[in-house]
């Protein structure tokens, strides 16, 4: 089965083109485009969550909880700093800083992170799961500028629908939660 992870940059997209990721027949990847600020990937396989899983409100803040079966690959959304998270709420999980000056956590991994450190847009960075404050294995993710939670929604389904996805500070930070 081909899996496919999607990248698009913030910039024209008449000045993108989708390529295969060097010695990988598995993956689709944006190449950069000259001035592009970022470069996003969806945080699971697109084949993994169906696209009306990424408009899906969270239930009581700015977040998403993507339904994933335990051990599913998650993959850095955008490129920054890794910090690996081990907390009772969280679980197991990854924060990255983001090269666009967001913040992206990712929660209830089945074990530790596997990314610390610097990271690409579309590197895997842990396995879904069920720890922490979780009912069931699937993949909490939520995104911070400023320290203010901004719904992720519309940013996700641009990624997955291949067109520039709007920036961070430009999305909602209410109206995404029942």
């Amino acid at each position: 089965m081909k899996r496919l992870r999607v990248a698009v940059t913030v910039a024209s997209l008449a000045a993108v083109s989708a390529l295969a990721l060097p010695g990988s027949a598995t993956a689709e990847q944006a190449q950069d485009a000259p001035g592009a600020a970022a470069t996003y990937a969806l945080p699971l396989d697109k084949e993994a969550v169906a696209r009306d899983e990424y408009d899906d409100p969270h239930h009581d803040y700015p977040a998403v909880d993507l339904p994933a079966a335990e051990g599913s690959q998650a993959y850095a959304s955008v490129g920054g700093t890794a910090t690996p998270i081990d907390d009772s709420s969280c679980g197991y999980g990854v924060q990255i800083e983001g090269e666009d000056g967001a913040v992206y956590v990712y929660c209830h991994f089945q074990s530790p992170a596997t990314a610390s450190g610097t990271v690409a847009a579309g590197d895997p960075v842990g396995l879904t799961g069920n720890t922490g404050s979780s009912t069931g294995p699937h993949l909490h993710y939520q995104m911070k500028v400023d320290g203010t939670l901004h719904c992720p929604q519309e940013q996700l389904l641009a990624i997955y629908d291949g067109a520039t996805p709007p920036a961070p500070a430009d999305l909602p930070t209410s109206g995404c939660s029942n």
